[in-house]
C-alpha cells in the first residue's frame, strides 16, 4: 500500500486522468491532495471522483480560511487542517508523485526534488511522462563560487528531445536561451538544419509505406517535442480538449499493441 500524492491545477481530459491513475493505482493505495478551493479544475475534480467511485482511502489538506465542500467532507476520508499542505503531502508520501501540470508548479517541484530527492515524479495529465529534475543542495559560499565558475554540462540533441519539458526549460535558463518552450529551446541551441531535416523526413514517411527506422525517429521525436509543447502551453478550446482526448486514445492503443492485444 503506497500513498500517492497529487500537485499542480493543470486542466486536461477527465479520460485521460483517469487512464493514468488506473495505470498507477494498486488495490490499498491511497491519495493525498490540497484542497484547490471554490473553483476546481475539471482535471481534479477528476481525480476526486476516481477515488470516490473507487471507495479509496484519501487525505485533503486545507488552510485557513478555506471551507472545503460537504462532498467530500461526507466521505470516508481524512479532511486535515494545516499551514502548509505540500508539506504534509511530501512527509506522507509513500509513492509515486502525480503532477497535473500547471504555470505555477515549478515551485512545487523544487520543493518535492529537495525534500523527496528518491520519488518518483509523473505527470498525471501526459499519460505518467516521468518528471526528473537535479535539485542543487544548499552549500557553502567557497563551493557555491566554484560551481558557478564550472561549465553547464553539454546535451545532445537527441538528449534534448528526449528529454521531459521541465529539464529542458531548466537547461536553457542555464545556457541563457531567450526562448521558453522545449521545442524554441531547442531549435535556438541547434538552429542549422532544423527546416530541412524536418521537410525531409516528413517526405520519406510519406513516400515510404515502411520507412527505414533511422528516418522514422527522427520524426518521431518532432512528434513528441510537439506534444511536449501542447502540454506546457496548456491550450484551451474545443481543439485543445479533442486534443487530449485523442491524445489519450492513442495511448490506450499503443500500450494494447505493444501486450499483443488484437481486439
Amino acid at each position: 500500500m503506497a500513498t500517492h500524492i497529487v500537485i499542480g491545477l493543470g486542466e486536461c481530459s477527465a479520460e485521460a486522468v483517469t487512464a493514468s491513475l488506473n495505470d498507477v493505482i494498486k488495490e490499498g493505495d491511497s491519495i493525498a491532495l490540497a484542497w484547490a478551493g471554490k473553483d476546481i479544475p475539471g482535471s481534479v475534480q477528476a481525480v476526486y471522483k476516481y477515488v470516490f467511485d473507487k471507495e479509496m482511502d484519501f487525505t485533503v489538506y486545507y488552510t485557513e480560511g478555506q471551507t472545503v465542500h460537504s462532498s467530500v467532507r461526507d466521505r470516508q476520508g481524512t479532511v486535515m487542517k494545516v499551514k502548509d499542505p505540500l508539506s504534509h503531502m511530501v512527509e506522507n508520501l509513500t509513492g509515486k508523485v502525480l503532477v497535473l501540470w500547471d504555470d505555477d508548479i515549478e515551485d512545487a517541484l523544487h520543493y518535492v526534488f529537495d525534500h523527496a530527492p528518491t520519488a518518483t515524479v509523473l505527470e498525471l495529465s501526459n499519460g505518467l511522462c516521468p518528471i526528473s529534475g537535479v535539485v542543487e543542495e544548499p552549500s557553502d559560499e567557497v563551493v557555491e563560487d566554484e560551481e558557478d565558475d564550472e561549465p553547464v554540462t553539454p546535451m545532445t540533441r537527441e538528449e534534448l528531445e528526449s528529454a521531459t519539458a521541465f529539464v529542458v526549460k531548466r537547461y536553457g535558463q542555464r545556457m541563457g536561451c531567450k526562448s521558453n518552450t522545449k521545442a524554441s529551446i531547442i531549435v535556438e541551441l541547434f538552429p542549422e538544419g532544423e527546416v530541412e531535416e524536418t521537410v525531409e523526413e516528413v517526405a520519406i514517411i510519406e513516400e515510404t509505406k515502411e520507412p527505414a527506422p533511422d528516418k522514422v525517429f527522427p520524426a518521431m521525436n518532432a512528434v513528441l517535442t510537439l506534444v511536449d509543447d501542447f502540454y506546457s502551453q496548456r491550450p484551451t478550446g474545443f481543439a485543445a480538449e479533442m486534443a487530449y482526448v485523442k491524445i489519450a486514445e492513442a495511448r490506450v492503443w499503443m500500450l494494447r499493441a505493444l501486450s499483443g492485444g488484437e481486439s
